[in-house]
């Protein structure tokens, strides 16, 4: 439950595997300069300039050119920097639990520019009209916030119409994420010393809580994470437990790694560090900076994971690897270490450190789109790579097409 021991546990994997430990597959290093070629390719032809905006939600929302926050913020006209940060942490928690997995072939059409939009992107989309339409709210004359109230009542009809899905032919899709929405305000429901604040339970609340422990207008990144799994790790449920305790995005790894023999729990807390990401932005609209960013890890999503199997980093001694938990641990382990990697020498490549080019600006301007990429240019190695991640269990579903 610790971003330390998630660079830990993944770490010792990796050099398990290139110790030749983790039997059907192996680590090519020198091929990993192939994706940092990739990203760079994309960095240059988004961000000539090398400004890269940190990554998290409010990139989609800018989807083609139109400030869609800004436009609600504006509209709302906030009082208060807590009431915005309020909203905004409503809004960030809210899209990162809303990014599941829907049927194949799903498109949203978003009202207010009439454009058809799929996955993530759509999902993203759909999250903030609803948000707007006030469907968190538990107050009829404040539609911008979530509301535990409100979420816990939540009925399908009402996720079907805000993501434009029939009931009868998505009965499954509706009813899952219902369910996981009206977990959530039940989970900050529970948790009221952290997202409690005037009467008011909001998972904004821990943003707002967050920003009044700045030291000289500076946060610590790990507390952010730290505050983000302490309360919703419970929230996504089917990974490892612990003395009946759930730990999140945390997964068992039955193997002979010599170094795992303290523990066989993986964490990787993709959606907490999701979530944490599209923080940094908020704070920073108030004037609060987050520091020790490199000590977060970066995503162990699909289009990591099918990056570095595009360029031949990562090889499985099959062309259809068997799908399973372990397996699914390994590659993502194995992917978040070489993102590491690759980090760096795309920073040494084009001239900057970690302060100019941080890790979060990495995965937006130059990994994710190049791997996203993958979908459309080797839809091969993104259907292995979706194969064994969905194959293994990952309850949440950022592997999308």
């Amino acid at each position: 439950m610790s971003v330390e021991t998630i660079g830990v546990r993944t770490q010792q994997i990796l050099q398990a595997a290139y110790d030749g430990e983790i039997s059907g597959l192996r680590i090519c290093p020198e091929r990993l300069q192939t994706a940092v070629d990739w990203a760079s390719a994309e960095i240059e032809k988004n961000h000539p300039d090398h400004q890269i905006p940190p990554l998290g939600c409010w990139r989609q929302f800018e989807a083609g050119a139109m400030d869609r926050w800004g436009m609600l913020a504006g509209a709302r006209g906030f009082q208060s920097a807590e009431e915005m940060l309020r909203s905004a942490g409503d809004l960030a928690v809210l899209s990162a639990v809303m990014d599941v997995a829907l049927r194949p072939g799903w498109t949203f059409v978003e009202p207010i520019s009439g454009h058809a939009f799929d996955g993530a992107l759509g999902r993203a989309l759909a999250a903030l009209t609803m948000f707007a339409a006030g469907t968190f709210s538990a107050e009829p004359d404040d539609p911008l916030r979530v509301d535990a109230h409100a979420m816990i009542r939540l009925e399908e009809a009402e996720i079907a119409a805000g993501l434009q899905l029939s009931e009868l032919d998505d009965s499954s899709e509706i009813s899952q994420l219902t369910a996981l929405l009206r977990r959530l305000g039940e989970t900050i429901g529970l948790r009221p010393d952290l997202f409690e604040l005037n009467d008011e339970v909001r998972p904004g609340c821990l943003l707002q809580s967050l920003s009044t422990q700045s030291t000289d207008g500076v946060l610590h990144a790990p507390d952010i994470v730290d505050g983000l799994l302490d309360g919703l790790s419970p929230l996504w449920q089917g990974g490892a437990m612990l003395d009946e305790v759930i730990l999140g995005d945390t997964w068992r790894h039955t193997s002979s790694v010599k170094a795992m023999v303290a523990s066989d729990l993986v964490p990787f807390h993709l959606p907490a560090l999701a979530i944490f990401y599209s923080f940094i932005e908020p704070l920073a609209w108030v004037s609060l900076s987050v520091d020790d960013l490199e000590a977060i890890p970066g995503l162990a999503n699909l289009e990591h994971a099918a990056l570095l199997l595009a360029c031949g980093a990562i090889e499985f001694e099959t062309d259809t690897p068997e799908t399973s938990e372990k397996q699914a641990v390994e590659l993502r382990a194995i992917t978040l270490g070489l993102l590491c990697e690759l980090a760096k020498r795309l920073r040494s490549e084009l001239d900057a450190d970690e302060t100019s080019l941080p890790l979060t600006c990495v995965q937006e301007g130059g990994t994710l789109p190049a791997g996203r990429a993958i979908a459309r240019e080797n839809p091969d190695a993104w259907r292995r790579a979706s194969k064994i991640l969905g194959g293994g269990g990952v309850f949440w579903l950022p592997f999308r097409a």
